[in-house]
């Protein structure tokens, strides 16, 4: 089962829950109690309790999933990204010591699955792809001990934590170069944390033009989950529906050489193992 928000035509959006091809309102699924997937913030460990009567519902009342277009599966307050947080080409874990490698990223950013990324070539030429699993928040988190952490998690879910490499070379212009329009697909859903009992046995990756360029397991991760959430709340109050993604494998566009950044009409996918899959075209930006 996963959680998503639909786009109606009006560009009103609506919680569903969905499983296989299928998909029920939150409304119907909880007979009027909620109808957003924001109202099901603040205890994440009580999901698991409706996540039977889900299942019923979309068995009994469930339509095709083909007939919405689903929008970005949370509205983020903040962003915080990792980064240098899986090991070297030759399988090092690099000389960097100490806490994790954290960055912002603007809202402004986020687009949902199956959006275009619009993007500027002039402003943005060198414009590159990140595969990497986003962690969903969902309680207050301030100052929360390692082995508490995961209780604070919501869901996870799939992000493209696009970048442009001009601006980050540039002078270190982080939040430029990681927060243009479009540079934040989300989705396509989230999963309750229930469903995923293990975040560090995942495996995780991206294609490009059906070329596949990372493949990875979250088991190499410097940082795990746990451990990111705990050192991050210890300076940062995470709130229900902030995202915080986990770093990306080797195999972005300047990994190679020459680097393969983004062009005009490529597609990218991001896929994560147990969560599901992302899929963006780069479009040009009017």
């Amino acid at each position: 089962m996963a959680l998503a928000e639909i786009q109606h035509a009006d560009g009103t959006p609506e919680g569903v829950w969905i499983a296989g091809e299928r998909y029920v309102t939150l409304e119907r699924a909880s007979n009027g109690r909620v109808s957003r997937v924001a109202d099901l913030y603040g205890a994440p460990e009580e999901v698991e309790g409706v996540v039977r009567d889900a299942e019923r519902s979309v068995a009994r009342a469930g339509r095709p999933l083909e007939e919405v277009r689903l929008g970005a599966p949370c509205a983020p307050a903040t962003i915080l990204t990792i980064g240098e947080n899986y090991p070297l080409p030759n399988g090092s874990r690099g000389a960097r010591r100490g806490p994790p490698l954290v960055f912002a990223k603007l809202a402004s950013a986020v687009i949902g699955p199956d959006d275009d990324i619009p993007w500027d070539p002039v402003a943005y030429p060198q414009l590159d792809y990140e595969a990497e699993l986003a962690i969903v928040i969902g309680r207050t988190m301030d100052r929360v001990a390692v082995e508490d952490a995961l209780h604070y998690v919501f869901g996870y879910t799939c992000v493209n934590d696009a970048a442009s490499r001009d601006q980050r070379f540039a002078g270190d212009q982080y939040i430029l170069g990681k927060s243009g329009p479009g540079f934040c697909p989300l989705g396509p859903w989230i999963v309750p944390v229930a469903e995923v009992p293990d975040p560090q046995r995942l495996r995780l990756g991206s294609r490009v033009n059906g070329e596949i360029r990372q493949d990875a397991s979250t088991s190499e991760m410097r940082w795990t989950v746990a451990e990111i959430l705990a050192e991050v709340s210890r300076f940062v109050t995470l709130r229900p529906g902030d995202v915080v993604t986990t770093g990306t494998p080797h195999g972005t566009g300047e990994s190679y050489d020459p680097p393969l950044f983004l062009q005009l009409g490529d597609e990218v996918v991001v896929w994560v193992e147990a969560v599901g899959e992302l899929r963006n075209r780069v479009t040009l930006r009017l």
